[in-house]
């Protein structure tokens, strides 16, 4: 049972470091950037615009658990 464990986890670092690896040969080819333009730009203009968030929603949150608690 150990031993396939072991051969389990050793697997899936293999895995890891060509998944890495692979994914850095990508990111690396200036055709990358070329092929996947349309979704980049889809990814870039689903942001929303001119909207500066003053406050990360963390007193908003605090302010919900003190009345849950009370």
């Amino acid at each position: 049972m150990e031993e396939e464990l072991t051969k389990w986890a050793e697997t899936w670092r293999k895995a890891g470091k060509a998944l890495d690896e692979q994914k850095l040969k990508e990111l690396r080819d200036p055709m990358y950037y070329q092929n996947h333009v349309q979704t980049l730009n889809a990814m870039l203009c689903s942001l929303p615009k001119n909207h500066v968030r003053r406050t990360t929603g963390l007193i908003e949150l605090q302010k919900i658990i003190k009345r849950m608690i009370e």
